[in-house]
């Protein structure tokens, strides 16, 4: 399954360098339509271990009332080192996280720059095998960059949900949950895994 996560994130590396261009800036006719995405990839420290992503989301269909963009075109690739089991505080495991399927997305202006929120579906490795039917959200953080001084100051937030069911920490209820009614979206108020920073390296564009 090493594989698997190496060839997703060599896919998904290419695909940032190429979709951007061609998304954004689409032409529908002879006009030019602007086309709301977000990408990056890098790396980020959290409690002294080094985790890895890259990420796309694309369209969407924009709701007037919520502001959301729902059903958006995208993939996520995460890997995280600072997973720490419940027996052991002091030996972190690795997790490996695939976002296959998109819920909804929004971006906002702060005093920052760009912030942008995803949600949606992800297959999950906690080092027991891959599973399904996981819930994500990330939120993104695209500084205003006034000079060199910013770089790397673009923020990465990643927080899963197990499909264990709402009432339990850590669980969300994909049996109740209808995409199309954003308030049967069921999540404990404690997540299984949380992670954030940062960059060290790498670059976040949200281009509305």
């Amino acid at each position: 399954m090493k594989t698997r996560m190496g060839i997703a994130l060599a896919i998904l590396f290419v695909a940032l360098t190429i979709i951007p261009v061609a998304a954004a800036n689409a032409t529908v006719g002879n006009t030019q339509t602007r086309i709301p995405i977000a990408f990056g990839g890098g790396w980020f420290i959290n409690d002294g271990h080094r985790n890895n992503f890259g990420f796309v989301v694309i369209d969407g269909k924009l709701n007037t009332t919520d502001l959301w963009h729902y059903m958006p075109a995208g993939h996520l690739t995460y890997i995280g080192r600072d997973m720490f089991s419940q027996g052991d505080m002091h030996r972190p495991n690795m997790i490996q996280v695939i976002g296959y399927k998109y819920w909804r997305w929004q971006f906002e202006n702060t005093s920052d720059g760009l912030k942008a929120t995803i949600a949606g579906w992800a297959a999950v490795n906690t080092g027991h095998g891959w599973t399904r039917n996981w819930w994500f959200r990330v939120q993104i953080l695209d500084m205003d960059v006034k000079g060199k001084e910013f770089r790397h100051m673009d923020e990465f937030n990643i927080a899963l949900w197990k499909p264990i069911g709402a009432d339990k920490a850590g669980g969300w209820s994909p049996n109740v949950f209808n995409p199309a009614d954003p308030a049967t979206l069921k999540l404990n108020a404690t997540a299984f895994y949380n992670s954030f920073g940062k960059l060290g390296g790498g670059n976040i564009e949200i281009m509305p």
